[in-house]
């Protein structure tokens, strides 16, 4: 994705959160004019107590000097909160946006291999929370434009000598934040891209600890663990240096700048030209410079990682804006009075497949392992658009279908569902709260009332580790069960279960196709045989029980 699509990207997440960050910025404003004020007062009061050994006036330049103190304290109470609740409510909804797609497998990377399960782990974490940081410290550019914009007057006022001395230091600090802010974000992007790979040996490793050991094989896992923390450690070391090259030079220009302007200054208090109030003001002013650089190139730093984090997370959620509208789910939502039709072509490798499926049918698709079952199952969930793929929902495109209405309406289980941590209830209901008979009964029709004991209450760990795979593909058929989408596509998700609960499944599919459209991909006979119709990709399809006028279906 080009750099303006993320930077677009990730202004969507700001704009979500934008009350919050609009008084963020308020506060900060407000904490920033009682700190600039401060050196300023404490000329005054140089000049007019110290100097001239006027005690009145000391006493209220003080008095104003704790007013300037206290106006800090309410602006930066005001500030932490607000950024605090944006940073917060922005985290959150992009990790829903993330686990919402992972769950009804629409993630991308999660689908088509591009990062493993530890890897997605670090998008819903790590990655997150730099956009989270990123997020609260948007108010500060605010700050650092407001110092600009008082200084630049202010010690011009002083002594244009001053002034002078503080505009060198702009060319110097424009070329560096030039120069290092690319060579961080490439060291960065391949930093995250060591953090996922070494996170996908690490699962690997804890989840296959015990089998390993038995067959003599865990020095492998150990050594490749070795070697992905060493690229990760080498990886983390260049992007380090250049942070620390970055951030030394920036904060080391108005240092020098602060010591030359102190001479200027010196020389000019000796010719009359600038009170002694007035060299303290110019001192404090340039400290409040050096301070705005630190944290400006704080500031792009991290915007440098959060761009890195954008790319990541784009790859699992796609490049649509993030909206502040959290999708209804589509748990428990009843199927619509207007029965679906699903129509279209698509080119997969095993040859062109035209579809016409109405509310009832089933499609079974067959072949052979790369014919293309997988990949028609995405374009019909939308999650993918190959060449020669036009295919419309009750008429309309699936491309001019709004994301969220999509993944209600078209629920794909992948041949590799995710499952989260928490409770059996928690995973089938995805955070709304359904009838618990309804939730029981799809647990028995896909046999995990038997596997789990407890059910609903049994606890999933990290990496759905107490579960095997058969029971993970069965869970995410009862989540579908339980979502009632209009379409509903399984991809192999009878591969790894025995022929009663194949035939528990299977029952379960033809109930639930009565007025919804099903279609499975598989290799497994019983699966195969809930078919009104079947297609062979790459061979001749199958067509035994078709239904007159209903579906045409078929390689050609």
């Amino acid at each position: 994705m080009s750099s303006r699509g993320v930077a677009r990207w990730l202004s969507s997440v700001a704009w979500t959160v934008r009350g919050a960050l609009a008084l963020a910025v308020g506060g900060a404003l407000v904490r920033q004019c009682g700190f600039l004020a401060m050196p300023a007062v404490l000329a005054f009061a140089v000049d007019d107590a110290v100097t001239a050994g006027d005690v009145p006036a000391g006493i209220r330049w003080a008095a104003v000097l704790v007013a300037a103190a206290v106006l800090q304290f309410l602006g930066m109470c005001g500030w932490d909160w607000f950024a605090n609740a944006a940073d917060a409510r922005a985290g959150a909804l992009v990790r829903t946006r993330l686990l919402e797609r992972l769950w009804r497998g629409d993630g991308r990377a999660g689908r088509d291999g591009d990062a493993g399960s530890g890897d997605l782990v670090l998008r819903a974490s790590r990655d997150v929370d730099i956009v989270r940081v990123w997020v609260h410290g948007l108010p500060t550019w605010s700050v650092i434009g407001l110092t600009i914009v008082v200084l630049i007057p202010g010690i011009g006022d002083l002594d244009p000598t001053l002034l002078v001395v503080a505009a060198a230091t702009v060319p110097l600090l424009v070329g560096l934040n030039l120069f290092y802010p690319r060579r961080f974000e490439r060291a960065s992007a391949a930093t995250a891209g060591a953090h996922g790979d070494r996170a996908d040996v690490v699962e690997h490793l804890l989840r296959s600890a015990v089998t390993t050991r038995g067959i003599g094989a865990e020095h492998v896992l150990r050594d490749r663990h070795h070697e992905r923390s060493a690229v990760l450690v080498d990886h983390t070391v260049r992007a380090g240096g250049i942070l620390a090259r970055w951030t030394a030079l920036g904060e080391g220009i108005p240092a020098v700048a602060t010591a030359v302007g102190l001479l200027v200054g010196v020389v000019a208090v000796g010719d009359g030209r600038l009170t002694v109030g007035g060299l303290v003001a110019f001192s404090g002013w340039m400290g409040t410079i050096g301070i705005a650089v630190q944290v400006g190139l704080a500031r792009a730093a991290q915007t440098v990682q959060a761009r890195v984090s954008a790319r990541r997370l784009i790859e699992v959620l796609g490049p649509e804006p993030i909206t502040g509208r959290v999708p209804t789910s589509a748990v428990g939502t009843p199927a619509p009075p207007v029965p679906p039709r699903l129509t279209g072509s698509v080119a997969t490798s095993g040859g062109p497949v035209h579809l016409d499926l109405r509310a009832g049918e089933i499609l079974a698709v067959a072949g052979p392992t790369g014919s293309g079952k997988s990949t028609l199952l995405a374009v019909l969930a939308g999650r993918a658009t190959p060449p020669a793929a036009a295919v419309t929902l009750d008429g309309v495109p699936l491309a001019d279908w709004p994301a969220d209405r999509l993944a209600r309406d078209v629920v794909l289980v992948p041949q590799r569902p995710v499952v989260m941590a928490g409770t059996v209830r928690e995973n089938l209901e995805l955070g709304e709260p359904q009838d618990t008979g309804r939730l029981v009964e799809a647990l028995h029709v896909t046999g995990l009332d038997r596997d789990l004991g407890a059910a609903l209450d049994t606890v999933i760990g990290d990496g759905a580790g107490t579960l095997s795979g058969g029971q993970i593909q069965r869970l995410a058929v009862a989540r579908a069960l339980v979502a009632r989408p209009r379409v509903l596509l399984l991809d192999d998700v009878t591969s790894a279960v025995d022929a009663a609960t194949e035939a528990s499944l299977v029952q379960a599919i033809r109930v639930f196709a009565r007025d919804r459209i099903v279609v499975v991909a598989g290799h497994r006979a019983g699966l195969l045989s809930a078919a009104t119709t079947t297609i062979t990709l790459a061979g001749v399809p199958s067509t035994d029980r078709p239904v007159d006028g209903a579906v045409s279906c078929r390689p050609t």
